[in-house]
């Protein structure tokens, strides 16, 4: 690693867990005490063993809508999912009781 300082170039050996801000890469590197990797955490998304796991927002998923066969307390539970997924989180109390009711417990 080199840095500059007033008395000129300083250069340090990377040791495990050295990080640095890598410009033309947008993102930190870390040395992992035998070669330099990508940070997790990029301006494009999240990675895992260099997978994509998530990157940039996607279109809302679209309710339900017709089926043969309507059963309301599912319909209700997976529109719940959908709110609390797109920032709307439904009230804790009606989805508890939904789990009660499905489960039989009560």
């Amino acid at each position: 690693m080199a840095g500059w300082t007033d008395g000129g170039w300083r250069f340090v050996a990377p040791r495990a867990g050295s990080r640095l801000a890598v410009a033309d890469r947008g993102h930190t590197m870390m040395h992992d005490g035998m070669v330099w990797r990508d940070s997790a955490v990029r301006s494009e998304g999240f990675y895992v063993v260099g997978q994509q796991i998530v990157g940039a927002r996607q279109p809302a998923i679209a309710g339900l809508t017709g089926g043969t066969t309507v059963d309301s307390e599912r319909r209700g539970a997976i529109a719940a999912i959908l709110a609390a997924l797109q920032g709307a989180w439904p009230d804790l109390h009606v989805i508890l009781e939904y789990r009660r009711s499905f489960h039989g417990e009560g």
